[in-house]
Protein backbone atom coordinates (compact mmCIF):
# COMPACT_ATOMS: atom_id res chain seq x y z
CA UNK A 1 0.00 0.00 0.00
CA UNK A 2 1.32 3.19 -0.82
CA UNK A 3 2.60 5.55 2.10
CA UNK A 4 -0.44 8.31 1.12
CA UNK A 5 -2.99 5.40 1.08
CA UNK A 6 -1.85 4.12 4.63
CA UNK A 7 -2.42 8.08 6.13
CA UNK A 8 -5.84 7.87 3.68
CA UNK A 9 -6.71 4.49 5.81
CA UNK A 10 -5.39 4.17 8.75
CA UNK A 11 -5.80 5.89 12.37
CA UNK A 12 -3.62 7.04 15.24
CA UNK A 13 -5.03 4.47 17.57
CA UNK A 14 -4.92 1.42 14.49
CA UNK A 15 -1.13 2.55 14.74
CA UNK A 16 -1.05 1.71 18.76
CA UNK A 17 -3.01 -1.39 18.34
CA UNK A 18 -0.86 -2.97 15.91
CA UNK A 19 1.83 -2.55 17.66
CA UNK A 20 0.46 -2.79 21.36
CA UNK A 21 3.49 -5.14 22.06
CA UNK A 22 6.27 -2.87 20.19
CA UNK A 23 8.84 -0.55 21.59
CA UNK A 24 8.36 2.15 18.75
CA UNK A 25 6.86 5.68 18.00
CA UNK A 26 3.40 6.00 18.06
CA UNK A 27 2.93 9.67 16.94
CA UNK A 28 0.95 10.83 13.65
CA UNK A 29 4.53 11.15 11.69
CA UNK A 30 5.00 7.49 11.18
CA UNK A 31 1.19 6.00 10.79
CA UNK A 32 2.52 5.19 7.35
CA UNK A 33 4.88 2.76 8.60
CA UNK A 34 1.91 0.78 9.84
CA UNK A 35 1.95 -3.05 10.34
CA UNK A 36 -1.05 -3.31 8.11
CA UNK A 37 -0.03 -1.42 4.85
CA UNK A 38 2.29 -4.15 4.31
CA UNK A 39 1.84 -6.78 2.06
CA UNK A 40 2.21 -10.36 3.12
CA UNK A 41 5.76 -11.82 2.26
CA UNK A 42 3.89 -15.16 1.34
CA UNK A 43 1.42 -13.22 -0.72
CA UNK A 44 3.71 -11.76 -2.85
CA UNK A 45 6.27 -14.54 -3.49
CA UNK A 46 2.88 -16.79 -4.49
CA UNK A 47 2.18 -14.34 -6.91
CA UNK A 48 5.06 -14.53 -8.91
CA UNK A 49 6.45 -18.32 -8.61
CA UNK A 50 7.47 -18.13 -12.35
CA UNK A 51 9.87 -15.50 -10.97
CA UNK A 52 11.67 -16.79 -7.90
CA UNK A 53 13.26 -20.10 -6.51
CA UNK A 54 12.55 -20.33 -3.29
CA UNK A 55 15.53 -21.87 -1.67
CA UNK A 56 15.12 -20.86 1.85
CA UNK A 57 13.03 -18.66 4.31
CA UNK A 58 14.01 -16.38 6.94
CA UNK A 59 12.04 -15.73 9.94
CA UNK A 60 12.12 -11.60 10.78
CA UNK A 61 13.45 -11.44 14.50
CA UNK A 62 13.73 -7.50 14.70
CA UNK A 63 13.65 -4.25 12.84
CA UNK A 64 15.33 -1.26 13.77
CA UNK A 65 14.05 2.34 12.10
CA UNK A 66 14.03 5.86 13.01
CA UNK A 67 18.02 6.22 12.71
CA UNK A 68 18.77 10.26 11.73
CA UNK A 69 22.11 10.54 10.81
CA UNK A 70 24.02 7.60 8.67
CA UNK A 71 25.95 5.73 10.66
CA UNK A 72 29.72 5.65 10.65
CA UNK A 73 33.24 4.65 12.47
CA UNK A 74 33.15 6.74 15.94
CA UNK A 75 29.51 7.67 15.85
CA UNK A 76 29.09 8.15 19.70
CA UNK A 77 25.50 8.78 18.78
CA UNK A 78 24.91 5.40 17.79
CA UNK A 79 27.63 3.29 18.91
CA UNK A 80 25.91 0.24 17.96
CA UNK A 81 25.87 1.15 14.21
CA UNK A 82 29.23 1.84 13.72
CA UNK A 83 31.13 0.44 10.99
CA UNK A 84 34.52 -0.92 11.66
CA UNK A 85 36.98 -0.60 8.43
Amino acid sequence: MPRSAAKRTYALGDRKEQTARVECRKDEGVLDEIPGAYKSIDAVMAAQPELVDVVDTLRQVGVYQGVMCLPRAGCSKHPALTLHQ
